[in-house]
């Protein structure tokens, strides 16, 4: 069984959230870039590889874009805009 290591998470107020992962053995934040200001994070998936995280945000208002954050290279890609509103219920995830 495979412990996790790194938490992904965002935090915020109602006008602006941020995306961080706290690596527990490094015990550090590592903070991702940000592709646009985003005003809220419903919902954050690490891929099974561990080296690409998925999360639903918001921008503009009432408008969910899935983005793709990559560990490797450090970059934040949108990779579908227009995502249902009901796929982003709050979930915590770790790799």
């Amino acid at each position: 069984m495979q412990v996790a290591t790194s938490f992904a998470f965002s935090y915020g107020n109602t006008e602006k959230s941020t995306l961080a992962i706290y690596d527990t053995k490094k015990e550090r934040f590592v903070y991702l870039p940000r592709a646009t200001n985003y005003i809220s994070t419903g919902l954050i998936l690490w891929h099974k590889n561990g080296k690409s995280i998925d999360f639903i945000s918001e921008y503009p208002s009432d408008q969910w874009i899935l983005f793709r954050y990559n560990t490797e290279s450090k970059k934040v890609k949108p990779v579908k805009k227009k995502i249902p509103p009901y796929l982003t219920n709050i979930s915590i995830n770790a790799f």
